[in-house]
């Protein structure tokens, strides 16, 4: 447990981290148009996080609430290998169909026939077959 007296000043730098990460997420990542920059914010907010913790001595994430259970690495791994493989197709596609444009949108009552033909689909599925 923080003993609270070991540091004068110990809630002051626990709410100015906290405005410190708000500012971080809200001002830097979430208004950067590159998404390069974008995912460098993203990849940074855990070290600032942890040398906030390390100013308001809570040494860890465990301390926050952030908890990895025992095979978060390989999950991570996972995660990243199946979102790679399905750019990869969708570009792989992009490039052997030459690309793709969108020249326009629907209109509402195309859209709604389009609805309403694969609703009936699917109940016709479910309960006819």
């Amino acid at each position: 447990m923080i003993d609270l007296k070991q540091r004068k000043y110990y809630f002051f730098f626990m709410i100015l981290g906290f405005i410190l990460l708000d500012i971080y997420l809200n001002v830097f990542i979430a208004k950067t148009n590159n998404i390069v920059t974008q995912l460098l914010f993203v990849i940074l907010f855990f070290p600032l996080l942890k040398i906030i913790l390390k100013a308001t001595k809570l040494n860890s994430f465990k301390s926050i609430g952030i908890a990895f259970h025992p095979k978060w690495k390989r999950n991570l791994i996972i995660g990243f290998s199946i979102g790679f493989t399905f750019w990869l197709i969708k570009y792989a596609l992009v490039y052997i169909l030459n690309g793709f444009e969108i020249v326009g949108v629907k209109s509402l009552s195309e859209s709604l026939i389009t609805f309403f033909f694969v609703f009936f689909c699917i109940f016709y599925q479910f309960f006819f077959k």
